[in-house]
């Protein structure tokens, strides 16, 4: 079905007049030459418009000049400004001290910019070059980000703005500064050069780096960026991104051949892959390597890239199939050692398999279940390796009211401990019993805010849990450390993270909560206070 354009927009036919119209407070002129209207004046043309003070129109050639409180219009543009003129026909011409808002760009996903400068030419159809001019996306009211240019050039029709002496103010702070710049006007990506980043430090001296950006398909790119520096040599450093409907990830990779001050290559790679293979499976590679543990170090630019210590290298296959999901992984790491600051390497996984289950109301009891198994291995040989069996169920049986909770529970933590050294370390077990009883009341009242509808709740709770001590100090720790102390970490039966440690425990907890729940059901504030008693002191 096709669409009809409206009446007042419809095509003109070339060999069709098209009708002028002029209103004015006053208007005189010659017959076939030219007219001159002043106070609120207005001319009108097929899809075009001008509005000023006084305006002269000649009726022969279609020129019109404007003066006063001006303000042209062609389609969605709308220019303001003092003075101007406009030939109707060709739709070009000048406006001065214009104040400018640009119809959105045509195609999918165009944008609307606006700002103002000293002088804009109108160059045709949708083609505007403007001098000292700024230039926004932003929405109106939200003036955040501007760019600042002694020459700017919009085509509309192209989808691509061109700044030349440009700046780009933040919060009306100046933030960068090129001396050309082209940009699309739409949402989507742009081949071509991004913007420099220049610095200098005392590890690589004068540091540039010139990005190239690669807009290959809509769902994939690549950043080409060479990097030089003055004291260790030119650094290229690639990365190619990808997104699919069932996978996406992106490789990168730094080679610096022959630094002129370790006088060697260096190199670093990232892989970071994500695939959804359907029916419940999913996928997941990680590997990342570098040439030497300095490298980040030397090369990083970031605070969470030169502190980092460990990369990891691996790999997993996920299944969820509702009540139960199952885990396949095997995972390494590259430990970057600091001479002044050497750390003990992280145990790597190879392989590692869990499985967790959960079914609800069985004949009122709700039923779960944490099982795992993993190989540890340590790179340093001081350190024991061996594989850990965990099984952990769990079994609870809810009392719910709408006003009331309490939920009676029992646990068992189990671990099997099989070292690969036996005749150095005998094989441990842990077998724990953990007792709660979590429970508490919840109180509602409603209350007006600011003109809008809240619920308040008023929800005391009390959580108590008992577990025997087992002396744990033989056992390895794997992958366990004590958890940090928060809010939430109050109404945890374990508070130590990992399968290797489990606290003994004889201890309440009771704690007060109020949320403040929005008429839509969202919450909107919570507040919270609560204390741990230890009736025993704990000792693992």
């Amino acid at each position: 079905m096709a669409l009809r354009p409206s009446p007042g927009l419809r095509p003109i036919p070339k060999d069709e007049p098209v009708p002028t119209f002029l209103a004015a407070d006053r208007v005189e002129g010659v017959q076939d030459q030219y007219l001159e209207a002043e106070g609120n004046a207005e001319l009108r043309r097929h899809g075009q418009s001008v509005q000023a003070d006084r305006l002269r129109y000649e009726t022969a050639s279609n020129d019109v000049m404007a003066e006063g409180n001006l303000r042209l219009t062609q389609g969605d543009t709308r220019v303001e400004g003092t003075r101007g003129q406009i030939n109707l026909d060709t739709r070009q011409g000048s406006v001065e001290s214009p104040r400018y808002v640009l119809g959105a760009a045509t195609g999918p996903g165009g944008l609307a910019g606006r700002g103002n400068a000293t002088e804009i030419l109108l160059e045709g159809d949708q083609r505007y070059r403007a001098t000292k001019a700024s230039f926004t996306m932003c929405p109106a009211g939200n003036d955040d980000w501007y760019l600042r240019a002694e020459g700017l050039e919009i085509d509309q029709a192209q989808q691509l703005g061109v700044a030349r002496h440009a700046r780009l103010d933040f919060l009306g702070v100046p933030i960068l500064y090129s001396p050309y710049v082209d940009f699309p006007l739409t949402g989507e990506r742009k081949t071509g050069l991004l913007p420099p980043v220049v610095g200098t430090t005392e590890t690589t001296g004068t540091d540039v780096t010139v990005p190239y950006y690669w807009n290959i398909a809509p769902n994939m790119d690549a950043t080409i960026a060479p990097r030089f520096m003055s004291k260790r040599g030119i650094m290229l450093d690639a990365e190619y991104r990808y997104l699919f409907r069932n996978f996406n990830g992106v490789a990168r990779g730094d080679w610096l051949g022959n630094d002129k001050e370790a006088d060697r290559d260096r190199w670093a790679i990232l892989l970071q892959h994500n695939h959804n293979f359907g029916y419940g499976f999913s996928g997941v590679v990680n590997y990342q390597k570098v040439s030497d543990d300095n490298f980040l170090r030397d090369f990083g630019n970031r605070v969470a890239v030169t502190s980092t210590i460990t990369l990891p290298q691996e790999g997993y296959l996920t299944y969820s199939g509702g009540w139960w999901s199952a885990l396949a992984r095997y995972q390494a790491f590259q430990t970057l050692q600091d001479p002044l600051a050497p750390v003990t390497p992280p145990y790597n996984r190879e392989p590692q398999f869990t499985l967790a289950a959960n079914r609800l109301n069985v004949r009122g009891f709700d039923l779960g279940f944490t099982g795992e198994y993993v190989d540890f291995k340590n790179p340093q040989q001081t350190q024991v390796s061996g594989d850990r069996l965990l099984l952990y169920p769990t079994l609870s049986y809810p009392l719910v009211t709408p006003g009331t909770f309490l939920v009676p529970r029992v646990s068992l933590h189990y671990a099997k401990y099989t070292y690969s050294n036996p005749s150095s370390r005998q094989d441990d077990d842990l077998t724990v019993p953990i007792y709660s009883l979590d429970g508490g009341l919840r109180f509602e009242r409603d209350v007006g805010l600011g003109g809008e509808n809240y619920t308040q709740t008023l929800e005391p709770r009390a959580f108590y849990v008992n577990a025997p001590f087992r002396d744990q100090r033989t056992l390895p720790v794997y992958d366990s450390a004590e958890a940090d102390f928060n809010f939430a970490q109050l109404f945890l039966e374990n508070r130590f993270l990992g399968g290797d440690r489990v606290n003994d425990a004889n201890q309440l907890t009771v704690a007060l909560i109020s949320r403040l729940l929005h008429q839509d059901g969202r919450e909107r504030a919570r507040f919270a206070i609560g204390q741990r008693f230890y009736f025993d002191s704990p000792q693992v």
